[in-house]
């Protein structure tokens, strides 16, 4: 009983919630339904009911003509006024202010999901959620006003019908509380049915729409025309349909039984049947009400029934609508925990040193992705080089000191200072990055390098910038030069950069950026070998007066690193200069001499 309370009252609180967001953003579109909900009522119980008793009465009780017509202009003035209201608010104030409420709520959403953190992303569930909860978001604020409107709408209507049986036909009553108990209940059990139907329908379809947009989709375009998968991935897609259609089959009978009842037994045969014969045994055997009362009895009971049914539907709806909003809110009320401290210090004006001292990390406590690392990268020591074999933590531990992520234990300090003791927007601001799976954004050239809304654009700057990245010649066929924008998706003028152009463009942001610490993530992937060439004489030429820690595969390019870190299964396992790391003859040396050797075939190849 407690439980069925607490859910009751959870269901309210989530409405409410949505209810204050809708206010907060268009508050009009509440006001003006509620309004418009009530005129609707009034018109209807006037036109319909009232109006058409008193006309009804008039004409058996032979009364002048003059009455008639006074009751007609009447019902004619509300449903004017019924009308023009419906007109302003469905054609003018919803549409002006639903653009409003949309833009506000995906700006909220968008500015929200800026905030998470990092691990956030790389949990699958919590992104779907994150992903659900923006597509869904507007459809459940329209959905709870609307269903504030229906409800007090509703709710007059019954109160009408209501007051209008209690002057003609108390036990009428009873059928509408029957009515309604039973569409209440019925409707309460639908939904319950319905949520974790629609839950697992929403997965099965997610699967469906991937093996279809990988058809039309540009990302897969390529590889579908130079290779047989098509028969593949056309063999899921149709099993993902099958599926789809058994779980229709299985599941919905129950829906399509539950609801037959509902409007069968408690709306039909209620009223269509059993109360126009307790009506019609009043007016026949009894003779105790005019044929004007049962007509607007008849009708009266079934804006009555509707009305009920609606509200029972409502709320059902209510508790149907939280567990999507209880959704919603758990995205909203996620707290990011990589954040600024409130007494955080002033970062230094030169970064002097970078130390990890026994860190360890791991993903939500899972599996140790990094242990005990610990290393320094002190006054003298320029150039860090991580190297190892794929998954080995190389990118996990620049994430870490980029802080994206926090050390699950053990600390990373800068300067002798713990890095979570600096304001974490200033602190970013001093490293520059590139990452592997770098992002070329839909915007302008000059944007893209800039990476920065809150600073003006250096034109001499930015140009610079691109062209120590190798970018020049390019830039010189862009009729639209620093303002081309980089996609052709919005804009024909734009264009299409290939791999290495928009290496180049992502490797121009660190060089405009001039920050105290690069780090390059697998930053010559790319590339050309010319270019590649010309780029680490560049970063070389950059990074003079700078910290500078490389991730790379290419051994060749950590050589004049003066420091290398080996890691293996998460752990350091071997540390040094190249000279040191090669006389060691391990790990390092081995992965060197095969990328040697592999690199001396290449060019007996292409000699022959």
């Amino acid at each position: 009983m407690k439980n069925k309370a607490k859910k009751h009252i959870n269901a309210i609180s989530h409405n409410i919630f949505m209810l204050k967001m809708v206010m907060k953003y268009a508050p009009q579109i509440v006001y003006f339904g509620c309004v418009f909900s009530v005129l609707q009522s009034i018109s209807w119980f006037i036109e319909h009911i009232l109006g058409f008793q008193y006309i009804l009465e008039a004409i058996e009780a032979g009364k002048s003509f003059s009455v008639v017509v006074l009751w007609i202009a009447i019902i004619w003035i509300t449903t004017l006024i019924q009308h023009i209201a419906d007109a302003v608010y469905n054609k003018v104030i919803f549409p002006k202010y639903n653009v409003i409420l949309q833009s506000s709520l995906k700006e909220l959403f968008c500015r929200k999901a800026w905030e998470l953190d990092l691990a956030c992303y790389d949990d699958t569930n919590y992104y779907n959620e994150f992903i659900w909860s923006i597509e869904n978001v507007l459809n459940r604020a329209v959905q709870t006003s609307d269903m504030l409107r229906n409800l007090i709408g509703k709710v007059l209507s019954i109160l009408l019908s209501g007051a209008f049986f209690l002057s003609y036909d108390k036990l009428g009553l009873v059928f509408i509380a029957v009515s309604f108990a039973g569409n209440y209940l019925l409707s309460l059990l639908l939904n319950k049915l319905r949520y974790p139907y629609l839950m697992e329908m929403k997965f099965k379809e997610r699967k469906r729409n991937y093996f279809k947009r990988v058809f039309y989709l540009n990302d897969y375009s390529k590889e579908l025309r130079l290779n047989p998968i098509s028969g593949r991935l056309k063999e899921e897609f149709h099993k993902s349909n099958d599926d789809i259609s058994s779980f229709i089959k299985k599941k919905t009978p129950v829906f399509v039984l539950v609801d037959f009842i509902r409007k069968y037994f408690f709306s039909t045969l209620l009223f269509n049947g059993l109360y126009i014969f307790y009506l019609v045994y009043n007016i026949i055997i009894l003779q105790t009400m005019p044929f004007s009362s049962f007509l607007s009895l008849y009708r009266s009971s079934t804006n009555a029934t509707d009305s009920l049914s609606s509200l029972a539907q409502i709320f059902t709806n209510l508790h149907d609508n939280s567990l999507y909003i209880e959704r919603l809110r758990r995205f909203l009320e996620t707290e990011p925990t990589v954040v600024s401290l409130p007494d955080s210090v002033p970062m230094p004006e030169t970064i002097e040193t970078i130390e990890f001292r026994n860190v360890c990390f791991s993903y939500d406590g899972k599996k140790e992705i990094l242990h005990d690392i610990s290393f320094s990268l002190n006054p003298g020591e320029r150039h860090m080089s991580l190297v190892g074999h794929n998954g080995a933590g190389k990118t996990t531990l620049v994430k870490l000191m980029l802080r994206l992520y926090d050390a699950t234990s053990g600390e990373i300090l800068l300067n002798g200072v713990n890095i979570k003791r600096y304001d974490l927007e200033q602190y970013r601001r001093r490293l520059g990055v590139i990452f592997q799976n770098f992002q070329i954004f839909a915007i302008d050239l000059d944007e893209n390098v800039k990476m920065d809304e809150c600073v003006e654009s250096d034109e001499p700057a930015i140009i610079d910038s691109l062209k120590r990245a190798g970018f020049t010649e390019r830039l010189a066929k862009m009729k639209d030069g620093l303002k081309t924008p980089l996609s052709t998706e919005f804009r024909k003028d734009g264009v299409e950069l290939s791999g290495g152009e928009k290496q180049k463009v992502a490797i121009a942001r660190m060089f405009y950026r001039n920050s105290d610490v690069l780090i390059l993530d697998e930053p010559s992937s790319a590339l050309d070998p010319l270019s590649e060439y010309e780029f680490y004489n560049a970063v070389d030429e950059a990074s003079e007066d700078k910290m500078l820690v490389t991730v790379s595969h290419r051994l060749a390019s950590t050589k004049n690193a003066d420091k290398i870190l080996v890691l293996e299964n998460g752990r350091i396992a071997e540390s040094g200069t190249h000279k040191q790391l090669m006389e060691l003859n391990g790990i390092y040396s081995r992965m060197f001499y095969l990328q040697a050797h592999r690199y001396s075939q290449i060019l007996s190849q292409k000699n022959d």
